[in-house]
């Protein structure tokens, strides 16, 4: 049982964060792009445009290469002018979640047995992808008061897990967090209906590994011995982004006994060849992650220069079936607007 004066300090990644770089030419001058490739940023245009500001940490802009505006971890997170082409097909909400989906605050209920619980609307990286990048988090609620709502909500359906997105989960303080965990233990001990998984879906470590820390190791041990298993799943979309720091972190909540696994999206330029594809599956294992999904783009406005068509991808899928064992090959799917459940792809 974790003691509530146990030591909940996560200080270190947010005076990170708070340095983050937040306009393009500082983080070319940073990677040291020369200045004629600035034509390529779209700049203040697009950021006035739609809301979606550039945030990245030093730490992952410290994973880009020197000198390449073509690096695969740089193209996911500038903002570059070719999100002002407008493209047949892609909308600002391409999965419409917010008109159909959300019974209550803070909460996504579109799957049978698990609905998705946003506690938090920021990020600590602005993916350019991103197929929430037009979701109104100026409606989600970041109060306890609020968040008991929505667990008063999940607790009255027959759903045994709850899934942390967002914006980013990992967003929340560990005091947050420390609460939420006892809200669950309680709720489970007090309920006919148990919620024995929660899932968590964070980039956040991916861009600040300090993220992790020793307080939210604890945590997830904590619930654990409520017999509520943490599964974290990670966002990472090529192997440049996994760190020696990352996998040291990872290693601890490995051994708090939390089930890691990955999802990727397939996206154009970063990581839409088998080389890539195989290396990332291996680094992901030798990382102790098991890869998960491989996700078809949601055709989100902005972001149609990333696009991979379904028969590249199925012939990109066929090579990595090929090249790597099956334990090792993420679920190729897509979400769509309506379904209850993902659609997957096969090679057959």
């Amino acid at each position: 049982m974790i003691s509530l004066n146990m030591q909940l300090s996560d200080n270190q990644w947010k005076r990170e964060l708070a340095q983050a770089f937040k306009q393009p030419h500082e983080l070319l001058e940073y990677l040291q792009i020369d200045s004629h490739l600035e034509s390529k940023i779209a700049g203040k245009p697009l950021l006035e445009k739609n809301s979606f500001p550039m945030l990245v940490p030093k730490h992952f802009a410290d994973l880009m290469s020197k000198g390449n505006i073509d690096d695969p971890l740089l193209l996911q997170v500038l903002p570059f002018s070719q999100e002002l082409v407008e493209k047949d097909g892609f909308v600002l909400q391409p999965l419409d979640e917010q008109d159909n989906f959300i019974p209550v605050k803070n909460v996504v209920h579109k799957y049978q047995d698990r609905l998705l619980f946003l506690p938090k609307g920021g990020c600590a990286v602005n993916c350019r992808y991103c197929f929430r990048r037009n979701f109104p988090y100026h409606d989600l609620a970041s109060s306890r008061e609020e968040w008991q709502k929505s667990l008063d909500y999940a607790y009255s359906q027959e759903i045994s897990e709850l899934i942390l997105s967002g914006g980013d989960p990992l967003m929340m303080t560990d005091k947050e967090f420390f609460w939420l965990a006892e809200e669950l233990i309680k709720r489970n001990q007090e309920a006919k209906v148990k919620i024995d998984r929660l899932r968590i879906h964070s980039r956040l470590p991916i861009v600040l590994p300090n993220r992790i820390t020793e307080g939210f190791v604890q945590i997830c041990q904590f619930l654990a011995q409520a017999k509520i298993r943490v599964i974290w799943v990670s966002h990472i979309n090529h192997p440049s982004e996994i760190s020696e720091l990352l996998q040291e972190k990872l290693a601890s909540l490995a051994q708090a006994g939390v089930l890691l696994l990955n999802q990727s999206v397939l996206l154009k330029g970063v990581n839409n060849s088998v080389e890539v594809l195989a290396q990332l599956s291996h680094k992901l294992f030798q990382a102790g992650i098991l890869p998960y999904y491989l996700h078809l783009l949601d055709k989100v406005t902005g972001a149609s220069h990333f696009y991979v068509s379904d028969e590249e991808a199925l012939a990109l899928y066929r090579e990595l079936q090929e090249q790597t064992s099956g334990y090792l090959i993420p679920k190729l799917a897509r979400e769509e607007v309506g379904k209850k459940n993902k659609t997957l792809y096969t090679t057959v």
